[in-house]
């Protein structure tokens, strides 16, 4: 079975519904543009039925809305210059744009290993884009099984409008710096597991 790994970005950010965000390297099966891709416009998208708007693109990054003034990022994810919120899953329909402000690593408390979230601060609150509230499930274990909606790119087009979205289930968590299948205790942070599921 192969296996790869999401950053802990996914256990902070939750969207409507227990479905939850992250960024990684992504692979969508059977990958269709009328399924995947958030700015087709298209009723069979896998994500319909959800409110993305407070998933923001920068050029070449990403952050999720969690205030109107702050957005989690992965850092390794993080791109640069505005960040833009679209109201819907129609590229014509609007979108609301600020700039970045200010940028804090978030650390793991008690080690000297800065995890891979970045905490940004935007230059004025954003109106008119739900943002999303902090996820706080008591213990791990509960994350398994949830539906994680994985949000990627291409290499082509407009680097705002250019959104996939993939969906599988959690299997396991990895604990930070101690599991023995992170690279020897080198990970950034705790990492969600999953198969590539149909």
């Amino acid at each position: 079975m192969h296996r790869f790994t999401v950053c802990l970005i996914a256990c902070l950010a939750i969207m409507v519904a227990d479905c939850q965000t992250a960024w990684s390297a992504l692979t969508i099966q059977n990958y269709n543009a009328t399924q995947h891709d958030r700015f087709a416009n298209n009723a069979n998208f896998i994500g319909n039925g959800f409110n993305w708007g407070g998933v923001g693109r920068t050029s070449g990054g990403w952050g999720t809305l969690i205030s109107p003034t702050f957005i989690l990022r992965a850092t390794h994810a993080a791109g640069s210059g505005p960040i833009r919120f679209y109201t819907s899953n129609d590229p014509n329909a609007g979108y609301v744009e600020r700039n970045i402000v200010q940028n804090i690593t978030i650390t793991q408390a008690g080690s000297d290993k800065s995890s891979d979230l970045t905490l940004s601060r935007l230059d004025s609150a954003v109106a008119g884009v739900e943002f999303f509230p902090i996820l706080d499930l008591p213990t791990s274990a509960q994350y398994i099984n949830q539906t994680l909606f994985v949000f990627g790119l291409s290499t082509s087009g407009d680097p705002y409008t250019n959104v996939r979205l993939g969906r599988n289930q959690i299997d396991e968590i990895l604990p930070l710096f101690s599991h023995p299948n992170l690279n020897s205790g080198n990970s950034k942070s705790d990492v969600f597991t999953y198969d590539f599921d149909n």
